[in-house]
């Protein structure tokens, strides 16, 4: 009972931050989401007790910490001079980096893929998407009214991950680090549209969903395992897991696609190409140990029993997003 209390909370606690009116309220939902995870991780009989310490005391510090870089803020010149738009670099820095702590981006990304390793399935994927919800706003924030500075540090906080996720890493620490790239895009795409970036975070919660759902039984392997052992997996679970993974990568016609173009557009438009060309270049290194994974559950595929489905929540989600696709295309066809 405790437990479907706590991830109810969490929820509403998530939702909130998007109605949140002011930087109080703001605050206090996102220590709430912070206060019912923890709950939730509590009640799991995989995860140690030193994780949901360590978990606190991350975000603890980096609450502080942010609260103290915005009061500094508060009482110093904030904003850049007459004729000029945006932040001033040296303020914004008390802000930015307790966000990285908070969201766990390199350089503070090692507490991260240490407490991924001790997470269950449900509980990994509520700490790679909802819990992110609450500094990833805050930084959106910084990111839309800051300079190119900025912008540049987004940029290479993903270079610096799809270069990591290279290693023989285990597929828990290969999702954080995917989820560091999938999240620099989302904070880039902000800086452009609003619209984007919240289409980008509604499809990408949805494809991790998916995989960490057919990835439950085997996320303890490292990336370059699975091309050692046979891979048991249905045909259904293929097929969603071949679906995600497309959409994870940005290929078309899936919508990751379609909103990373238009972010990539007006990233040009914007910001130059050196920024958008280092993204594609941070996705093209993911693309390759994704396809990799991909090509090991086709070729080592074993059958199992057919009672092994895939939850109907992620097929509803794999099916919204071509209905979403044949939707776009109709509309552009008569627009």
């Amino acid at each position: 009972m405790s437990y479907f209390v706590f991830n109810l909370l969490f929820y509403i606690s998530s939702y909130g931050l998007f109605m949140s009116s002011s930087f109080l309220m703001f605050w206090v939902l996102m220590e709430l989401v912070t206060f019912f995870f923890i709950s939730i991780m509590s009640e799991s009989s995989m995860v140690h007790k030193k994780h949901s310490w360590k978990y606190f005391s991350i975000q603890a510090v980096g609450s502080a910490w942010l609260v103290l870089g915005i009061m500094w803020m508060s009482n110093h010149d904030f904003w850049l001079g007459e004729g000029e738009k945006g932040l001033k670099w040296g303020n914004i820095t008390y802000v930015v980096f307790p966000l990285l702590m908070k969201l766990g981006m390199i350089p503070f990304h090692g507490w991260a893929m240490e407490l991924a390793e001790g997470l269950s399935g449900k509980n990994l994927n509520l700490f790679l998407t909802l819990t992110k919800i609450g500094p990833m706003l805050a930084f959106i924030y910084f990111v839309k009214h800051s300079s190119n500075e900025l912008v540049m540090l987004v940029v290479l906080v993903s270079l610096l991950a799809s270069a990591m996720a290279i290693k023989n890493l285990s597929f828990r620490q290969f999702l954080v680090l995917s989820s560091i790239v999938n999240l620099c895009w989302i904070m880039l795409s902000s800086a452009m549209s609003m619209y984007l970036s919240v289409m980008m975070m509604l499809f990408y919660f949805i494809n991790l969903f998916a995989v960490l759902t057919i990835f439950d039984k085997w996320m303890h392997l490292s990336v370059k395992s699975f091309f050692k052992y046979p891979f048991p997996i249905t045909e259904s679970q293929l097929l969603v897991f071949i679906v995600a993974m497309i959409s994870l990568w940005g290929i078309p016609p899936f919508m990751m696609f379609m909103v990373k173009y238009s972010t990539m557009e007006m990233m040009v438009n914007n910001m130059g190409i050196l920024p958008c060309l280092i993204m594609l270049l941070s996705s093209m290194i993911l693309l390759i140990t994704y396809l990799s994974l991909a090509i090991s559950c086709i070729i080592k595929g074993e059958s199992l029993p057919s009672d092994l489905k895939v939850p109907p929540i992620t097929l509803i989600g794999m099916v919204a997003q071509v209905f979403i696709i044949f939707v776009v295309c109709i509309f552009a066809a008569l627009v």
